[in-house]
């Protein structure tokens, strides 16, 4: 099936967002390639957290309310033995320069839904991730305006993380070593495999682009940032532990 949008269902709508069934199953449909690696994602970050001490209910609530896979995988990277106001402060930071992202894509989406109330627009908010926005930008660009393929895809993705995560922690006996495994690999190659549908030819990719290249830069320097400030986390957290 077609994940493009229905442009006369879109122009029957006087270009106003909209939701419908239809979109919602597309959405859903448009995000289903990568549901294997996400799955296996997410069962790695169940094991890592069931390594380090979490519950199957704290593995949960940490994907439920968090929901940001990388973040996630970094804190737990990051995790102290024990927790004072520095190490809280710490994770806090990685976490949110990691999560800087979601500041910008959630930028690109305010033409789309700024006709929405607040009390629609922001639930909806919450479900953005990388495949899911990236998606939602390739269907907006090609004249969609049907809100629920952005929240079917979302909404699909969530359940996926919630799911593997929990098999992650309850199978996670069954990797005791990631690494052994090479799954550690799998989020660069996850993030990577996101920039494959991007790339159109023609000559209306022109200024997709350039975007893309302009977001490349930028994705650069932030993972720069990123590993300064972890790494600048680790030894502040080992000479915690050596005291």
């Amino acid at each position: 099936m077609n994940s493009s949008p229905d442009i006369a269902d879109a122009q029957s709508h006087g270009g106003a967002p909209y939701f419908s069934r239809r979109g919602f199953i597309a959405g859903m449909i448009a995000v289903s390639p990568v549901i294997v690696s996400l799955f296996a994602t997410g069962h790695v970050f169940g094991t890592l957290a069931a390594q380090k001490g979490l519950s199957l209910l704290d593995a949960l609530a940490m994907s439920g309310f968090v929901y940001a896979g990388l973040a996630q995988v970094v804190s737990l990277q990051s995790w102290p033995q024990e927790f004072t106001l520095s190490t809280i402060l710490a994770l806090m930071l990685v976490t949110l320069t990691v999560n800087l992202r979601y500041f910008l894509m959630s930028m690109t989406l305010r033409p789309w839904f700024s006709a929405l109330s607040g009390w629609k627009a922001y639930p909806i908010l919450f479900f953005l991730s990388d495949v899911g926005w990236l998606r939602a930008m390739r269907y907006r660009a090609d004249g969609g305006n049907d809100v629920n393929f952005f929240l079917g895809g979302g909404l699909f993705l969530y359940a996926v993380w919630l799911l593997s995560t929990a098999a992650g922690v309850e199978f996670s006996n069954w990797l005791t070593n990631p690494r052994a495994l090479g799954i550690d690999l799998l989020l660069p190659i996850f993030f990577a495999t996101l920039l494959i549908p991007a790339w159109r030819a023609g000559p209306r990719a022109a200024v997709a682009r350039g975007r893309h290249r302009r977001h490349r830069r930028a994705m650069v320097r932030r993972w720069l940032l990123v590993h300064h400030r972890w790494r600048g986390l680790r030894r502040h957290l080992g000479r915690d532990h050596r005291r």
